[in-house]
């Protein structure tokens, strides 16, 4: 019966490989770190006055708060569109498409929420994630799965480590 489940575990693993691997992965963790540095990136008076809402294939979505600010910031859609493909290394977004941003959360305010991640490496964070009543008594559980019970391992220390080694 073992067998069974460690060939699936072999596929998930290549599978896992493959995904975080793949361009469109990358592409996305690139998208998630300019909503983090929209300011940087575009420069801070055109960030004042358009946030980014989103994307739709190769169109990117920004809010502005009136019809003055819209009017102001079509003028700076080709500098936006320069600036955000150069910060992505690739052409990514080919059209900007302004609306009115209302009620609407910027992608930019909830990035600054958002726990400084390392690479690929999950958002985890004490602060997010409550220390388990039963962690860390799990024992023979893993039918002989080495990587399983690695991985086990590795999530009992994260919450063993100090807080501040949380927050680099």
């Amino acid at each position: 019966m073992a067998t069974p489940l460690l060939g699936e575990m072999e596929h998930t693993g290549r599978f896992l490989q493959r995904f975080w691997s793949s361009p469109e992965h990358k592409r996305e963790l690139r998208l998630a770190a300019m909503w983090k540095y929209w300011a940087d990136i575009v420069g801070a008076d055109v960030a004042e006055l358009a946030k980014p809402l989103g994307r739709n294939k190769s169109t990117l979505f920004l809010g502005v708060e009136d019809a003055v600010a819209m009017q102001e910031v079509s003028f700076h859609a080709p500098h936006i569109l320069r600036a955000v493909n150069a910060s992505l290394g690739e052409t990514f977004f080919d059209k900007v498409r302004l609306d009115l941003i209302g009620a609407q959360t910027s992608l930019d305010a909830v990035a600054e929420t958002l726990p400084s991640c390392c690479g690929a490496v999950s958002c985890l964070s004490s602060e997010i994630v409550a220390k388990p009543d039963n962690l860390g008594k799990v024992r023979n559980g893993f039918f002989g799965i080495p990587a399983l019970e690695r991985c086990y391992r590795a999530y009992v220390r994260f919450f063993d480590q100090p807080k501040d080694n949380l927050k680099k």
